[in-house]
């Protein structure tokens, strides 16, 4: 072990005193962690975290990965993901080994008073160690948060394309807002993962929140009915104002593959129709096979 080393293993001697100040220090900046976190808490969490440093630099172990101090590791996982469930900042966990960096930086200048010369080398022993933690914080929280992200953009893309189940055989999509190629993208996939959940047989599809309809959109409404026909389901397509109908003829768009309605009750009473239909003729056919 190099001098530098030797000289911090002896910083390390008191470790309840350099807890003592670190946690006074935290609570002196009114450190973004206590907003969330007892003392108490956070002093257990210090705790371990300062055992951990202290062992690597005891064994002299300043080039280290996190991933092979599973206890190390496991703490910073914890701070990760407290970090991200409280909407704090990704340089949040800086001032806190900051302030322990401090105590040890003004612990190192006393103690190596007579031995300047030794200040440079245990300074970037003391660094290096410190650094790795913040490091692997920085990617994990980075991370965590694209997570969270991504998981909210999921909820939120689900929420823009709602299924509801009306009865057993019967689904309904109320689109509402512009859509685009993402969005039309995301329509189509919610409702036929829909029909291969709920087994339907019946949709309708109602665009009255739809403040334009152009041909793009009107292309990716005809390729969702038809892929959803694919999946045994008849679609029923409400919603379309006069001044669509216009445009659409205008644009020369062809709906005459999809049945439309007037308006989402006009669509459910037809679906209601065709399902009574259905039973008839199901019926009927259970009659003839059996006389």
């Amino acid at each position: 072990m190099s001098a530098s080393l030797d000289e911090l293993k002896h910083l390390l001697d008191n470790q309840d005193e350099i807890l003592d100040s670190w946690m006074g220090r935290l609570e002196e900046e009114r450190n973004e962690w206590l907003e969330h976190m007892s003392v108490v808490q956070l002093r257990q969490k210090s705790q371990v975290f300062l055992q951990e440093i202290s062992e690597l630099i005891l064994t002299g172990n300043t080039h280290y990965k996190v991933e092979d101090r599973p206890v190390l590791e496991a703490q910073l996982k914890e701070f990760t993901t407290e970090a991200a469930h409280f909407g704090m900042r990704a340089s949040a966990f800086y001032p806190y080994v900051s302030s322990l960096k401090y105590i040890l930086i003004h612990k190192l200048i006393t103690q190596l008073s007579s031995t300047p010369q030794l200040l440079p080398d245990a300074f970037s022993a003391m660094y290096r160690v410190l650094t790795t933690p913040y490091e692997y914080f920085i990617s994990s929280y980075i991370s965590k948060r694209e997570n969270i992200i991504y998981s909210q953009a999921r909820a939120i893309a689900e929420l823009s394309t709602p299924v509801i189940q009306i009865w057993n055989d019967v689904v309904a999509m109320p689109l509402i807002g512009e859509i685009d190629t993402s969005r039309a993208k995301e329509i189509m996939e919610n409702l036929l993962n829909a029909i291969l959940d709920t087994k339907a047989t019946y949709v309708l599809l109602d665009i009255t929140g739809v403040p334009i309809v152009d041909t793009g959109v009107a292309e990716s409404l005809i390729k969702t009915v038809e892929a959803a026909r694919l999946l045994g389901a008849h679609c029923v397509l409400t919603g379309i104002r006069p001044e669509v109908a216009q445009t659409l003829v205008m644009l020369g768009v062809d709906l005459g593959s999809i049945e439309t309605k007037a308006d989402f009750r006009n669509g459910l009473a037809y679906i209601l129709e065709m399902m009574e239909t259905s039973s008839a003729r199901s019926f009927a056919s259970k009659m003839g096979h059996s006389s």
